[in-house]
């Protein structure tokens, strides 16, 4: 049974002879107003009213429609009237699919002046950098490098000449060093002084023969694994069991330099490096100094920097020697360098004052105006 409110009217007739068409009175007597409530057109006609009437009581206390009505039936109203939206097409071949995804980025390598082969080798290793460029990690197995310093005669192991000569090829960044330190307490010190990392490998073989390979093998693949940016390991040994080791970072686009004796080192691992340095080599070249002619004798130690960095860089193979280049160099050899110290404003005062004293030679670059050392002066 409907609510009292909804029921109609006492008096209203019933029956066909008065009934009203249900479009004419939706149209008529029901419109909406905007608040929801329903407003009586004024052509509808009333019935009439009587004093005290019960009907009359229920049709002024009848409730306007609610909210929720109203939205419903305004909403019935434009599905009725509005003609259904034509359906957007489907695009194929959109950008994030993943038929597409090599398409989406060809041409972008492309337009950064790469190819498609380093947009998908971008995890890769990149190829070796230039020589200012170059990260070394300094991996010495000291028991394999005494042992050879020893047999060949040349005295004691010096860390420090190894180093400088490293400079020459590139930024030292990471130095380690394994032995036991207690059988090698005299070389803790130049050692510590050097900057190495000092990680004892305690001897458990009574053969004499260190066990600090397999742990040299360890470190060193977990660098090559971490730090990408290292692009040059340098191993100090001798030790022919390192081939494993050397095969599988070059393998992972790594350059590999070996330093060791010449009497003691092993033949498969001299051959198996991009590049091995005797020990030998290292102290003989130490041992040469550079001959800078008749210059004053205040400006010995600086011309000396700068004929040792250009000496650095022709071993090389440096193309051109951009002072730019030079000047890094002698900073990456020797920190504190700084030639305002010396009485020069710029490197290249330096550079035109060694020229006038007969130490190089240099020439200015047309489109860059910067100097190019070509050489040195005939003494």
């Amino acid at each position: 049974m409907s609510p009292w409110w909804l029921r109609p009217p006492a008096d209203e007739p019933v029956g066909d002879q008065n009934q009203v068409d249900p479009v004419r009175k939706k149209k008529a007597g029901h419109d909406k107003a905007a608040d929801g409530a329903a407003v009586v057109s004024p052509d509808k006609e009333t019935a009439p009213s009587e004093p005290g009437a019960r009907g009359n009581q229920r049709n002024s206390r009848r409730r306007p429609q609610r909210g929720g009505q109203a939205r419903r039936s305004g909403r019935a109203d434009a599905e009725t009237d509005a003609s259904p939206a034509p359906s957007r097409p489907r695009r194929r071949g959109r950008r994030g699919s993943p038929g597409n995804k090599n398409k989406g980025t060809a041409p972008n390598a492309a337009a950064g002046g790469g190819t498609r082969e380093e947009a998908d080798g971008a995890g890769r290793a990149p190829d070796r950098p230039p020589l200012e460029d170059r990260r070394l990690a300094v991996i010495c197995d000291l028991e394999s490098a005494t042992r050879g310093a020893r047999e060949s005669g040349s005295g004691r192991f010096d860390i420090n000449l190894v180093q400088a000569r490293l400079l020459d090829k590139g930024k030292v960044v990471v130095k380690r060093a394994y032995a036991d330190w207690d059988r090698h307490r005299d070389d803790k010190r130049s050692f510590h002084q050097a900057g190495v990392e000092l990680i004892d490998i305690p001897q458990i073989q009574p053969s004499g023969k260190g066990g600090a390979g397999i742990r040299i093998a360890v470190d060193a693949m977990e660098l090559c694994y971490s730090k990408q940016h290292l692009d040059t390991f340098v191993l100090i040994s001798g030790d022919g069991d390192l081939i494993p080791l050397v095969s599988k970072l070059k393998a992972n686009n790594r350059h590999i330099i070996g330093v060791g004796s010449s009497e003691s080192a092993a033949p498969i691992l001299i051959n198996n490096c991009d590049e091995y340095l005797f020990y030998e080599d290292v102290l003989r070249l130490a041992e040469v100094s550079p001959q800078l002619g008749n210059v004053e004798e205040g400006r010995v130690e600086v011309y000396t920097l700068l004929v040792e960095a250009i000496e650095a860089l022709m071993r090389e193979n440096q193309q051109t020697l951009w002072g730019s280049v030079v000047k890094q160099t002698i900073q990456r050899k020797h920190p504190s360098f700084n030639e305002s110290h010396h009485g020069f404003s710029s490197f290249s005062k330096l550079l035109e004052e060694a020229e006038a004293a007969g130490v190089i030679k240099i020439r200015r670059d047309q489109k860059s105006g910067s100097y190019v050392v070509t050489g040195f002066s005939p003494s």
